[in-house]
């Protein structure tokens, strides 16, 4: 069900990038579209587009950074949320994903620098909870992650690895 309507949109799309060549945000809508069917090259190559008639607009290289992570494309998803933080500091999302980045490659001091950095920014990202407490379980600071699971369940209690890592501990 949700394929075809993101195919419907599609068309749609293609329609408004013929009436509005110049837009960024029909590249966006567009990207979009493309993520939701899964064709991540093609949404990829759409914000990279956007980008191109809109260099400052924000969080385009976040969501490019976004999709290069669920790929578990790492380098490139670094670079990716880098170009976005470098463009908005007070922006914790890049922060907190290059933080759980640094999680996957198991540097967890740089993580914790990222991690904090981003929470100092913005209490609510559930993911630099998270990861924190993670970081925190490395360190054999129980008391500390366990806060950090408690707060990433209640940004988001339906998402079952806090849940499952607060049992574990």
């Amino acid at each position: 069900v949700f394929s075809s309507q993101y195919e419907r949109a599609l068309k749609q799309f293609d329609a408004l990038r013929q009436l509005a060549p110049a837009s960024s945000a029909v590249h966006v809508l567009l990207a979009e579209a493309y993520d939701g069917l899964s064709r991540s090259d093609e949404a990829i190559e759409e914000l990279k587009a956007a980008i191109a008639k809109s260099p400052s607009e924000p969080n385009l290289h976040f969501a490019i950074g976004y999709i290069y992570w669920v790929q578990h494309r790492d380098d490139e998803a670094e670079r990716e949320f880098q170009i976005e933080a470098e463009r908005d500091p007070k922006n914790a999302q890049p922060l907190a994903w290059l933080g759980d980045i640094q999680i996957r490659r198991n540097e967890i001091q740089k993580a914790k620098v990222l991690l904090e950095k981003a929470l100092a920014l913005d209490p609510g990202l559930r993911i630099a909870h998270l990861d924190l407490a993670i970081v925190f379980t490395e360190t054999r600071q129980m008391d500390r992650a366990i806060a950090e699971l408690k707060e990433a369940i209640r940004l988001g209690p339906d998402q079952v690895d806090a849940h499952y890592r607060l049992a574990r501990l």
